[in-house]
């Protein structure tokens, strides 16, 4: 597993670490002298077959999509699964029958492709309906954790381009999946009769793994305040669950060895219910290996059987170590095995300390015993995976613990209450023991919820850590960490040391990193259809270098302005390729100053905002001067481009609709260029980095742009770029 997640984050340099395996176990194999020498050399043979499987596989399952971006069709595909995102838009997940892309009769294309799309307003359609739609391709963002959709099969997005669909027919082939949302949809419908929206949501997906129909604001606040993990259906959930059926059918049967049996027919039906996401598929295969225990009398280790878990995921797709759910599911879990009992210990000494004989007074003691395990669990998996949050979410809540610390008894009473319940909505007898239960249900759901609500709103509840140096330093610990586990006999002996060394490392690299992100000059590029937008940002001040496109861009340059205060905005003319919406920023920001092309264009509509009063002009050809680069607009057949020089590196970004046989060779020889759409001899410019803006014929050495960050560092001798998604 390890080695496949190496090879995830860092395929580029899979031959490098490969090389630097090779060159571990020689000296290893002759030198070291342990009786976990075999172990050591065994662990960093799968390490490098994962590093050198994750790249293989990945490129036989994602490549052949790639010929479809940016491309129109028509396609004739089943609905399979129907959700809201984040902006409460709906999105459906299909699978393409027949894909026809337009004007080229003769185009082979990949056909039986999973597929998401965003529909517009007036766009529906239910599951299992086959229907027929004009969609316009398209690569996954950059900005989203692109491994996390690979790993579920989900390689390309597409955006509806018809108004409404062609409904063609209802599929009535059953399916496993058609079962499963059956069932998920009369589950909520019964759970509405009970519950508000917000309250069933969040049962559904603590019983289900359902998020689709909880509140996007339950959402946002629970990711806000550290507590996302407990709406991720895993080991938690279903280990309650188990545990609940084994205790029960045990007193019933009055045998461990039949009861065993019961919960390893549940485990197999619940799995199949929850959509066999991986996080349950580790649990519910560590369970299994548990009750397999009991049945022959064996009791197993929770590592080994987390390790199994992980083996036979992994080798039925290595693509998915890269979900979110199960990188949570197996960190957590981690944490439970190595934290939970140190953690309960401490607990249960800090209540002593009260009264020495206080556990032995039985309510008392069952009590805190209960608060102890609940808080020891949760804090565990809390801790461990919070890298995995950083990490995916590049962000940290400062009151994780707090969150966790108040919810986390709540949450095993919810879990057993709503199964109970769940179980009990189908029986028309029990009406009146459904409606005592909910009561209780309601006043727990709505008390996680109320708590999730109130810490999100505390000042500072999450911390923003998307710099590029956060993931090396992650990745640095998880190393470490690794090489203490393996040397200690797989066991971590010396927990202070790792601990001490792993944070040391980390803060080197961290500090290292904003040290030379400090010296450098940072330019943000937000680009679209419509053209590009270019902010130049360092810790003390903002420029606005360019503001092309359409109002599009307005919030994405806000949000990654970060101030409203901007030292100065670059107007170049008023041909719309660049200053179509000029005058909302105006709007928005307090400027500064105003820097203005002079070429005759009136800017009176720029007069309302108070800038206008400092504003300065510039002609073409003429370098506009700042702290750390210069910008020159360079006038080519009525067509303006712009060129930026810093520390002897230089960036050309070109106009929309020109040629680049018209270019003077001295900006041909640029170290970065831009082009934007419908530019022509694109070859005669011979930069080392080129990257093409949202331009239908991307091909060859050119890489498609939508959000970049292009990095000049001063403490770099020679000329080169630094980007990063």
């Amino acid at each position: 597993m390890l080695g496949l997640l190496t090879g995830m984050l860092l395929s580029d340099f899979s031959f490098f670490i490969l090389g630097i395996i090779f060159v571990i176990s020689i000296p290893t194999a002759f030198l070291y002298k342990s009786k976990n020498k075999t172990a050591a050399l065994v662990g960093m043979m799968c390490i490098g077959i994962g590093v050198s499987v994750y790249p293989a596989v990945c490129s036989i399952k994602t490549s052949e999509a790639a010929v479809l971006y940016d491309k129109t069709a028509y396609i004739t595909a089943q609905v399979t699964d129907k959700t809201y995102n984040s902006k409460g838009k709906c999105v459906y997940t299909l699978i393409t029958e027949k894909t026809e892309p337009e004007n080229q009769k003769n185009y082979k294309v990949l056909q039986n492709i999973k597929l998401k799309i965003t529909a517009k307003p007036d766009f529906y359609a239910e599951p299992y309906e086959i229907i027929r739609i004009k969609v316009l391709f398209s690569e996954p963002e950059n900005n989203t954790y692109k491994y996390h959709r690979i790993s579920e099969g989900i390689f390309i997005n597409a955006s509806v381009l018809s108004d409404e669909p062609e409904i063609i027919g209802k599929s009535d082939k059953i399916t496993y999946q058609r079962i499963v949302s059956d069932i998920r949809l009369s589950v909520n419908q019964k759970l509405r009769q009970y519950f508000t929206e917000k309250q069933s949501g969040l049962i559904s997906a603590l019983l289900l793994g359902d998020k689709s129909v909880l509140d996007n604001s339950v959402k946002e606040n629970f990711r806000y305040s550290g507590i996302s993990h407990i709406i991720a259906i895993s080991g938690l959930h279903l280990s309650i669950i188990t545990g609940f059926i084994f205790l029960l059918f045990s007193k019933i049967m009055q045998s461990r060895k039949s009861a065993a049996y019961v919960t390893i027919a549940f485990i197999l039906i619940y799995t199949l219910l929850t959509g066999m996401q991986y996080s349950v598929l580790r649990s519910a295969i560590m369970n299994f290996v548990y009750m397999l225990g009991i049945i022959c009398h064996k009791k197993p280790q929770a590592i080994n059987s987390l390790g199994l878990a992980g083996l036979a995921i992994t080798l039925f797709n290595p693509l998915s170590i890269g979900n979110i759910g199960l990188l949570m599911s197996f960190s957590a879990t981690l944490g439970i095995i190595v934290l939970q009992n140190r953690v309960y210990k401490a607990f249960t000494e800090f209540f002593s300390l009260f009264s020495d004989n206080i556990l032995s007074i039985k309510p008392f003691g069952i009590i805190i015993r209960f608060i102890s395990g609940c808080v020891s669990v949760s804090l565990s998996a809390a801790i461990f995976s919070l890298p995995v949050m950083v990490f995916v979410f590049e962000s940290f809540s400062i009151y994780f613990l707090l969150s966790n610390l108040i919810v986390t008894s709540a949450v095993p009473v919810i879990i057993v209450l709503g199964f109970i319940l769940t179980g009990l909505l189908y029986i028309p007898a029990f009406g009146f023991a459904v409606s005592v239960l909910s009561f209780t249900e309601k006043f727990l759901c709505d008390f996680i919820i109320g708590v999730s609500d109130n810490i999100s709103k505390l000042p500072n509840a999450v911390i923003p850590l998307d710099g590029i140096y956060i993931k090396p330093a992650l990745i640095a610990a998880l190393v470490i960490v690794t090489i203490f586990f393996a040397a200690g006999g797989f066991t971590v002996k010396k927990v202070k040391l790792c601990i001490l060394l792993s944070a040391a490392i980390s803060l080197i690299i961290i500090s290292s990193g904003y040290f030379i992100m400090s010296q450098s000059v940072s330019f943000y590029i937000l680009a679209n259809s419509g053209g590009i937008t270019v902010l130049e940002k360092s810790p003390d001040m903002v420029n606005i270098l360019l503001c092309g496109g359409d109002n599009y861009h307005l919030d994405k340059a806000k949000d990654e302005a970060g101030t409203e205060k901007i030292n100065s905005m670059l107007v170049l003319g008023d041909s719309g390729t660049y200053t179509r919406y000029s005058y909302l920023i105006a709007e928005e920001f307090d400027i500064n100053q105003l820097i203005l092309y002079d070429d005759g264009t009136d800017y009176s509509y720029l007069s309302n905002s108070g800038c206008f009063e400092n504003a300065v002009f510039s002609n073409e050809n003429s370098d506009i001067l700042y702290e750390n680069f210069s910008l020159m607009p360079v006038k080519v057949k009525n067509k303006l481009w712009v060129y930026i020089y810093s520390h002897g590196s230089s960036i050309l970004i070109s106009p929309q609709n020109c040629d680049c046989a018209d270019l003077d060779e001295k900006y041909r020889k640029a170290d970065t260029v831009i082009f934007q759409k419908n530019v022509k001899n694109k070859n005669l410019v011979f930069a080392e980095n080129k990257f093409i803006c949202e331009n239908k014929d991307n091909h060859g050495s050119f890489t498609n742009i939508k959000n970049k960050t292009l990095i000049i560092s001063r403490l770099l001798k020679r000329r080169t770029f630094i980007w990063q998604n």
